[in-house]
Parts: C-alpha cells; sequence; structure tokens
C-alpha cells in the first residue's frame, strides 16, 4: 500500500476501485442465492439417501450443510435475502432467532448486509431471542428439554443409520436420539 505524501487522494482510482468491489460483491450475493437455491432444492426434491450422497461429495462439511439447511428454512431468511449479509456463519446466527424478531429487525435496521457474526449473536439478546436448537444447549438440563415419544415405521431395507438420519433431518440435528434403537421394538 503507498503512503500519501501531502498529494491529493486519487479520487477517480478509488472511485474505480469502490465501483468494481461492489460489482465484485453483487456478483458474490447472486452467486451466493443460486447456490442457496440449488443447495435448498436438492434438500426438497431428493430422498434423504440421494441428499446425504450430494452433502458427501459436494466440498462443503456437514457442520457447513446442517447449518445452511437451517439458514435456508427460515422463511425470514429467505425472503430478505438481499438484504442480509453474504456470511453464511452470520446467517445462520440470524436463524436462530425468533423469525418476527429477526423480521423486526431487519425492518428497524437493526439487521443489514453488513451485520457481523458477533452482531448478530447482540441481536439475538437483544431480541430476547430463543436459544433452543442451538449447537450449544445442555441436553441433561431437564428444566430446558422437552421429551417426545413417537413411533417410526420404516422400510426393513433402511440401515439404522438410515434412519437416525432421517428422524435427524426432520426434528433438527440437535435432538438426542443416540439411545433410539435401544428403546424401539419391532411391530410385527
Amino acid at each position: 500500500m503507498k503512503n500519501a505524501t501531502g498529494t491529493e487522494m486519487n479520487i477517480v482510482k478509488i472511485e474505480t476501485y469502490v465501483t468494481s468491489i461492489n460489482k465484485s460483491l453483487i456478483s458474490i450475493k447472486n452467486a451466493n442465492g443460486r447456490f442457496f437455491n440449488v443447495l435448498k432444492d436438492a434438500y426438497t426434491e431428493l430422498t434423504m439417501e440421494e441428499f446425504d450422497e450430494v452433502v458427501k461429495r459436494i466440498e462443503l462439511s456437514e457442520s457447513t450443510v446442517r447449518k445452511m439447511t437451517k439458514v435456508f428454512k427460515n422463511k425470514t431468511i429467505r425472503k430478505n435475502m438481499k438484504a442480509l449479509p453474504l456470511s453464511w456463519g452470520t446467517l445462520y446466527q440470524l436463524s436462530l432467532m425468533d423469525e418476527q424478531d429477526l423480521q423486526e429487525s431487519i425492518e428497524n435496521n437493526d439487521t443489514t448486509v453488513k451485520t457481523t457474526t458477533k452482531q448478530a449473536n447482540e441481536l439475538r439478546e437483544q431480541y430476547k431471542a430463543p436459544e433452543s436448537g442451538t449447537d450449544t444447549d445442555n441436553e441433561n438440563d431437564i428444566e430446558n428439554t422437552t421429551t417426545y415419544k413417537f413411533e417410526i415405521v420404516v422400510n426393513k431395507s433402511m440401515t439404522e443409520e438410515d434412519v437416525i438420519n432421517k428422524v435427524k433431518r426432520v426434528l433438527g440435528q440437535n435432538c438426542s436420539i443416540n439411545t433410539l434403537f435401544d428403546d424401539l421394538e419391532e411391530v410385527a
């Protein structure tokens, strides 16, 4: 980076860089939107087995795909993508907010394209966003958990892992199902 030595700034160069950078950001945002839509379409249109195969073959970690899935399930985020930051990490933090609170924060300009992950965390606190469903929940904290019992009917060709993955997709990644098969009885 060059230092200015008492000379005036070159406004033309500055404007050229600003224009070029802003065009690049628009291009990135458009690509992000296309990527988001393609992943969302794969999630909604493919079977669990097919989607899992897609996840294995794309160059993203399972954690990233799980977080992105949470993001594209959020109607408020889908509706306001152009007004939100590019960062998937920030979008994930925003997806943990109550959708009405998130919409209000967007309308109040508390959430903008420049919102950082740190600011998104602060917004969750400010808007009293529910903390359930976050990766930091303590599953052993009885006061903050709810137990549901349900019946699962599966094709006999499905493996235990397939069933667990399907349940996690339906209920969310943060459900505790480690002992699921210990409690299942075969229904004749």
